[in-house]
């Protein structure tokens, strides 16, 4: 952080010196999702700012963060380059994510599918511990039991709904070149940054409270990766 601090003001200089990319359908596309991003009726970011305002707002030795833009298909994913001065070099992860994903879920299909017997019975093995086993309910056939569906459920937005805390905000200062005015304006992040590395396993562990409310309070068979939450399902139960 003390060397993060050092290079504050040089950092908050070189930002500004910024041209655009090399694709002005990029550059505007950035800046106009920016400025939604700072609408009241999302409240994601507090801007356009001049580098004295966000020094009133925050304090002298804040570091800023380089928007640009990523083309994915027909859509441009706005990324904020933590790395370029030094803002994901102080973060060092002490835990391991433990994510889910398709490999996950598959297997936990193949258990469901195996644990269950043409003689009606069901028996599912435990990490520690005695297998749970049963009958199944006289409603159900084994068939039944056996067919599953399944689906994902992406969190929209996923981390523009967490809050940084807020005596980290100066790390990550949003800069965004205005294509009319060449000219690169900041904005006071108020949610996680997309490109942020503490910022993944910030997210990760509400995502892991999420899978566990819904194993435990919900019944859902599901797993989770990143902001994707796979859960499969009887068809007879799907709706």
């Amino acid at each position: 952080a003390r060397t993060l601090m050092a290079t504050a003001k040089w950092a908050q200089a070189a930002c500004q010196e910024r041209r655009g990319s090399t694709d002005p359908e990029v550059d505007w596309e950035v800046w106009r999702s920016t400025l939604e991003e700072a609408q009241p009726d999302k409240g994601w970011l507090a801007g356009p700012l001049t580098a004295d305002e966000v020094t009133a707002r925050l304090w002298p030795l804040w570091v800023p963060a380089c928007r640009f833009g990523l083309k994915q298909g027909k859509k441009i994913r706005n990324i904020d380059d933590c790395s370029r001065y030094g803002t994901n070099a102080c973060y060092h992860a002490r835990e391991k994510l433990a994510l889910g994903g398709l490999d996950e879920i598959l297997n936990i299909i193949k258990v469901w599918t195996n644990a269950v017997g043409e003689d009606r019975c069901f028996s599912v093995p435990r990490e520690k511990g005695t297998a749970r086993s049963g009958v199944l309910h006289h409603e159900w056939s084994p068939a039944e039991a056996r067919r599953l569906v399944g689906r994902t459920a992406d969190m929209r937005n996923a981390y523009k709904q967490v809050a940084p805390t807020p005596v980290h905000r100066w790390t990550v200062v949003i800069a965004a070149l205005d294509p009319e005015s060449s000219m690169v304006k900041f904005f006071d992040s108020l949610v996680l940054a997309f490109g942020e590395a503490a910022a993944v396993y910030a997210f990760n562990r509400i995502a892991t409270a999420l899978r566990w409310l819904g194993i435990t309070l919900l019944d859902l068979v599901m797993t989770s990766f990143f902001d994707d939450f796979p859960h499969a399902e009887t068809e007879a139960l799907a709706d």
